[in-house]
């Protein structure tokens, strides 16, 4: 199957989705095994015990749970990363709330136009593909706070709609980057170091795997750089020199049209969903499973045993 024919597939399959189907799919999406939830129990009191932190929803303390950098993560590193997120949202403002991202994800996308091509629900996963066009990624256009404000703060959200529930989480974030024409022009390690010190490294995320596209040697340089950055597990997820069935020869941006007004009405979906599920969801209603399909709640505990 072509990777066209599989991604029409995939939005057909989510359109077909209606109704009460819907409904218990959604619920499935926030399912917790029993060892998940005590694992976000034990963060909560870890942060609630730390002075130096405000509390955060208990959805946000799944969102931890299911993202540790490593097995062997321990719950100071973890605290000290949700610390370093907060004095990242206090240095740019960052609200954290869903008007906030309307207004950032649309200054992102105007600082950074063609960066981010598509946004997509992959149904059979639940989780949600990116992709991207690093040629057109422009670190001159980063100079001011306020600059760095929209570039962070639109990461930021962008990662957020791409997490909505614990499913998407769980799964981890797939990408694909188109790197055919991307020059040194699209590097500037001042950017580079500034964002992953005040932001990504403390962000919580899974990485699921990261396809480079038609990638040329700057960006294989680029990569070896930005190397140290990413934990062991992160930095496997990459692939250099990918081809993608069906576009050999071809940009990846050749199979979609004008992206910037979908892609942001499908981000802007799922991030209303994020904040509805972050509203909504509590640990003590939390059962772990009970009640809804033992087969999702067996491949539950078979998937958790992997973080």
């Amino acid at each position: 199957m072509s990777a066209a024919a599989g991604w029409e597939e995939e939005e057909q399959a989510q359109a077909d989705k209606t109704g009460g189907e819907a409904h218990k799919e959604e619920q499935l999406t926030m399912l917790l095994t029993e060892e998940e939830r005590n694992r976000a129990l034990e963060i909560k009191a870890a942060v609630e015990a730390d002075d130096r932190i405000r509390n955060l929803s208990d959805f946000e303390y799944v969102h931890y749970a299911l993202t540790r950098k490593s097995p062997e993560e321990t719950m100071e590193s973890l605290t000290h990363r949700v610390y370093m997120m907060q004095c990242f949202r206090e240095e740019y403002r960052i609200q954290d709330t869903f008007e906030e991202g309307l207004e950032l994800i649309h200054q992102y996308t105007q600082q950074q136009p063609g960066l981010v091509i598509d946004v997509q629900l992959l149904a059979s996963s639940y989780n949600y593909l990116s992709v991207e066009d690093f040629a057109k990624f422009n670190p001159r256009a980063v100079k001011t706070h306020e600059d760095y404000r929209i570039f962070t703060g639109g990461s930021f959200y962008m990662l957020q709609a791409r997490q909505p529930n614990f499913a998407a989480i769980r799964e981890g974030m797939p990408s694909m980057v188109e790197c055919e024409g991307a020059s040194f022009a699209n590097f500037d390690s001042h950017v580079t170091e500034r964002y992953q010190h005040e932001f990504f490294l403390h962000y919580p995320y899974k990485m699921k795997e990261v396809f480079l596209l038609n990638s040329p040697t700057v960006v294989n340089v680029f990569f070896a750089l930005i190397k140290r950055f990413l934990s062991e597990e992160t930095a496997k997820a990459f692939h250099l020199g990918h081809q993608v069935e069906g576009l050999e020869g071809q940009r990846i941006d050749t199979f979609y049209n004008t992206p910037t007004r979908n892609m942001i009405r499908k981000v802007l979906e799922a991030l209303q969903i994020r904040y509805k599920n972050q509203e909504e969801f509590s640990l003590a209603q939390c059962t772990g499973g009970e009640g809804l399909d033992g087969w999702w709640v067996d491949q539950l505990a078979e998937d958790s045993e992997h973080y």
